[in-house]
Formats: structure tokens, sequence, C-alpha cells
């Protein structure tokens, strides 16, 4: 029992870092959990005479008569050899029970996707291995067995114990019934561009999660469903048993949605919306904006089937639910890409930070933005929409003495929500013997996307270090401003030359400099603001390649540098696994362009910077 609780919680980490409870629930795919007191364990009998105490995760267990039913369970004693258990209806029935291990796997070496990867399932009557006698990353044991479709009564007898059911009715018969049952309609084709699709991609390959790709596709009304299996060739799972575990998740939240669209349609389109939200980023990028808290939806979709729950309490569940998520993400896609004047000196400029500010519901609401203990500006932000805030703080023309010193924040509200975004950039000063910057940022997922706090480690990333100076960084050459980048190689097996970084110089979306440095010991010109004066600076890139790790210096003119001697910077770097990262701010896995930070050049040695 103690290795089925450890993968219970192994499982629990590679599906998002939930507790016990919410990756049983969510493994299960929830339309059949298993009903007993938990903690009072059922002693079955095998058909091979071996005695297991099998104890259920669950403390219900929905079912739809006709259905494959899998449960899932803890399990003492040795299974060695067991691969069925004595199961019986209440009227006496006798129904196969298989006992069998889902073994899920994760790549970790892979990089950061919007969404959580779908892992790699496998069933099998062991906990299965990674070639190396080792076992996958999570298991967990779980009775199958075929229900009958004329399946009656309120238990199911494994051993000696009984499982008591709740019936469910089955999607379809809803449809045939036609008494007001409904289903919210899907996602307009025109919007599920190639890139959608492949974002869309692991909730379709995960048995646990594919009701949400089936909710944007189908709307989950049976009756789509039947058409796009015909027309589209919905996807199944070559193992039955994982195909039945998508489809248990599948039919309760049909049913949930159902029942709650007869009494209250408006409602059930609202909730539909919320748990399958997308939101329009700009720019023809549309992405997943749901909400993340797996276990939080478990206990929803468990509390709209729940057999006590009154319609008026059924309907309270859904309207509390909506309540309690988050209206809006706000974050800093940029610290220093633009400026603007100084309203008190012509003659300098303040720092435009990019605020992005993601509406996830349905309606438009208006935010307020400013300064702390300044007058807010009031804007309106649209419904399932980004939209972008240039936020420019007073008193940004200053200099900060040290790279993490604070700077100016800002404050957005809207009714009870309310966030501070902070620091946003003021000029970083370059001393000598030189400024030193890097660390790289993963690529934004859903989870970091939504919840900064759950972001996760950047010790995967390869160190990436930078140094903005003045000199010469080659024997005999001219003194002038050089920035040089120094990274860390991933592995000696990997391929150099797909590790490369690309150095991004002026403003945002009006770059003066895009280089692109490869570890292979090449420098090409990606964008240059005049490319034909410019070009010349790829040649004049040196490069450094030892064992472990590879460096290149590249030359600063002054056509770079901006008046009253400022540079921006950012950078972007691919390593050779083709994981990427960047500096100074994650990007998100369709942005081109990282955010920025503002150098002061004038401080060097009391120079000028030119």
């Amino acid at each position: 029992m103690e290795r089925n609780e450890r993968a219970h919680s192994v499982l629990g980490e590679s599906l998002g870092g939930r507790g016990a409870r919410g990756v049983a629930s969510w493994l299960i795919g929830v339309v059949v959990v298993l009903c007993v007191v938990i903690g009072v364990p059922a002693t079955a009998q095998s058909t091979s005479g071996t005695s297991l105490v099998v104890d259920p995760i669950e403390p219900r267990i929905d079912a739809i008569a006709g259905s494959m039913l899998v449960v899932p369970v803890r399990v003492v004693g040795d299974t060695s050899g067991v691969k069925t258990l004595q199961a019986r209806l209440d009227d006496g029935r006798k129904v196969e029970s298989l006992l069998r291990c889902i073994s899920v796997r994760l790549d970790r070496g892979a990089g950061a996707t919007w969404l959580p990867p779908a892992a790699t399932w496998t069933v099998d009557t062991k906990p299965a291995s990674d070639g190396e006698g080792r076992e996958g990353i999570g298991a967990t044991w779980v009775l199958v067995m075929q229900l009958p479709a004329d399946a009656a009564g309120q238990n199911v007898w494994v051993g000696n114990s009984k499982l008591p059911l709740n019936w469910l009715p089955a999607p379809s018969a809803l449809v045939r019934s036609n008494d007001r049952f409904g289903w919210p309609a899907p996602m307009q084709a025109a919007k599920l561009t190639p890139e959608l699709r492949a974002l869309l991609a692991p909730e379709a390959e995960s048995p646990v999660r594919r009701w949400r790709h089936r909710l944007l596709t189908t709307g989950l009304d049976p009756r789509r469903e039947a058409e796009q299996r015909l027309t589209l060739g919905l996807s199944e799972f070559p193992d039955p048993i994982l195909e039945a575990l998508a489809r248990q998740s599948e039919g309760r939240w049909s049913v949930a949605i159902a029942w709650l669209w007869r009494d209250r349609p408006e409602l059930a389109q609202r909730l539909a919306w919320r748990v399958a939200c997308v939101v329009d980023f700009g720019e023809g990028h549309v992405a997943p904006a749901w909400p993340i808290d797996q276990a939080d939806l478990d206990a929803l979709v468990s509390d709209l089937v729940d057999p006590d729950l009154s319609t008026d309490g059924r309907i309270a569940r859904a309207e509390t639910w909506l309540k309690s998520q988050e209206p809006m993400v706000a974050w800093l896609a940029d610290d220093g890409g633009q400026s603007s004047p100084d309203p008190d000196d012509e003659s300098l400029t303040n720092t435009v930070s990019s605020v992005m500010i993601a509406n996830m519901t349905d309606r438009g609401v208006t935010v307020a933005a400013g300064p702390p203990g300044a007058k807010p500006e009031l804007m309106a932000i649209d419904p399932l929409r980004v939209t972008a805030l240039a936020a420019v703080i007073p008193g940004t023309s200053r200099v900060k003495d040290e790279q993490n010193e604070a700077g100016g924040s800002l404050v957005l509200s809207s009714g009870s929500w309310g966030v501070s975004l902070s620091p946003l950039a003021d000029r970083v000063p370059v001393r000598p013997p030189g400024r030193k910057f890097g660390g790289l940022r993963a690529d934004l997922t859903i989870r970091s996307w939504r919840s900064p706090s759950s972001v996760e480690s950047a010790s995967t990333l390869p160190e990436t270090r930078a140094v903005l100076a003045r000199g010469s960084p080659v024997s005999g050459g001219d003194d002038s401003w050089f920035l040089m980048v120094e990274c860390r190689r991933v592995s000696l097996a990997d391929d150099p030359s797909k590790d490369r970084v690309e150095v991004w110089i002026g403003p945002r979306e009006h770059p003066r400099l895009v280089v692109q440095l490869a570890a292979i010991g090449e420098a090409t010109l990606i964008q240059a603001e005049r490319p034909d004066e410019m070009r010349s600076i790829a040649e004049r890139v040196r490069f450094v390649k030892e064992e472990s790790r590879w460096a290149a210096f590249v030359p600063i003119d002054d056509a770079f540098i901006e008046p009253e001697s400022l540079l921006r910077i950012g950078l972007v770097r691919v390593d050779a696994r083709g994981v990427r990262g960047s500096w100074p701010r994650a990007m998100l896995p369709w942005q081109v362009e990282p955010s920025r930070v503002l150098f002061s050049l004038r401080e060097w040695g009391g120079l000028s910077g030119r």
C-alpha cells in the first residue's frame, strides 16, 4: 500500500501538483468513481484464489448503465498473477472485474508547452517501468467492469464489499427525451486555427482531459459527437480501458451541463465558456485560458451530478463557482521597450512598459490603472480578449543604482479584483568594469501565466549570461561598446548547430538590430533598421568555443544607441534541445520579440556614453 500511495503522489505532481483526492478523481475521468467510505477495506477474492484488500479512493460511484466502469483503488496484497476479481450486481448477475494498473510517464527533458503535456499512458497488470527497471512516474490500480445495459439496483459487490452506485442517464438518452435538455454551442470552426489546434492537442491526447477538448469542439452534445465521428474521425484511444476512462469524464460533464441547461440555459452556457475558456491574445493568437485547479473542477462536476442536491442547490453551486473565479489576468509583457516625453523636463523621456490584461469573462469590464496615490486611468476591457496597456510611470527618467532595485509600480483594479505589478523598469547604469545581466526565464505555460507564484524553477535552462561594457574584446582592437553573451552547453551529446541566441537591440516593435548567434560560431543578421549599413555587424562578431561553454562578442555601434545615451537590450535563447528561454521576462509560446531593459551608458567613467 505504501508503494501505491507514493505512486498517487507522484502522479499528482505529473498532473499539476494536485492532492491525492484531486488526482484520484481526475485520473478516473469522473463519470465513475468508487463509492465506499474511505478507509473501510474491501476484501476481494480473485479468480485464482488470492486474497487482496481493495480500498476505494473516492466516496461515490457515478455510473452509466451499459458503460465500462473504471474505478481507482488502493490495493494491499500480492497482485502478481491476479488479473480478475469476482463482482456481482444486486440482482445476482456476475460481472467480470479486471484488476489493472494505469501508468503515466512524462518526458522530463521536454520543453514547456502552454498546456501540460498529455504524457504516455499504459495499461497493464503491473506498474510500467521506464526501460531501466524503474517504475513510471505515476501509477494507480483500477477495477474495470462492463456494466450491462439493463443493470439495476443500487450496488456492485466486489468480494464482501458493497459499492453503492449513483446511476446517471446516458447523454444520448437525454437527447431522445427532448425535455429541455441542451448543450452549449462548440467553438466556431473559423477560430480553430492550426495554431490553436496544436495548442489543444495535449487535451485530446490525455484520457482524463479529453472532455474539455470535446466541450470546445462539440459542446459535448452526443448528436455532434456522432456526426463528427463519421465526418471528422474523432480520435479514440487504442486501449479500450483508456477510451472508457475518457468517455467517463465526458459523460459526467455532459450530464452535469445538460441538467443545468434544463433549468438555466444561460447559466449552463456561461459555465461551459468558463471551464473551457479560450482567449484572443491578439495578432491572430487564440489560446486556452481556463481554470487550472483540477481538484476544484472535479469537486464542481461531482456536486452538479450529486443526487442529494436539489435543482436550486445545483444552480446555486454553479453560480457560486463562477463568482469564485478570477475574472482577469494581468502581467508585465515588457519592461522598458519604449519611451515617452517627460512632462516635467522636455529634454528627458520616461520609460514606457507594456502591461497586458486578459478578460476571461464573457462580459466587458472597466479597469482602473495608475501608480499608487495617483488618479487612475479608466479603460474598457473587452470580453475573452487580451488588451494592451502602455504604462508610463512619472520619474522613470532617473537611473537606478542597482539592477534589482524596485522601480515604480502600477495598480490595476476592477470591482473586487485588483493586482499590483512591480517593478517597472528604470534606467540601469553601466559602469566599469561592465554591467552583468542574464538568467533566462522559460516560456510561460498556462499555469505560470495564471499563477505566477507557481512558476517552475529555471534550473532546467542552461546558464546564459551577458556583460555590456566598453573596451576592446580582441587584442589591438578599437575602444568601443560591446556585448558579450556567454552560454553553458546543455550536453556534449547535443547538436551545437541548434543552440542559438538572438540579441534584440532597440525599441520594442521597432528594433534597430536583431542578430542571431549560433554555438557553431556563426552570426546571422535577422533584422536591422538599416540592413545595408549594419550587415557588417554579423561579420565582426567574435566567438570563443570551449567544451562546456561558448561565447560571442557583439559590437555595439553608435547607430544602436538612442538619445540620452540609452541602449535597449533583450535576449532569446533556444538551446540544443529546442527549449526556449528569454531575458528579462518570460515570453508566451507564440511570442517572437522579447522584453527590453533600458541601459544608461553615460555613467561609464563620466563619459557621455558615445
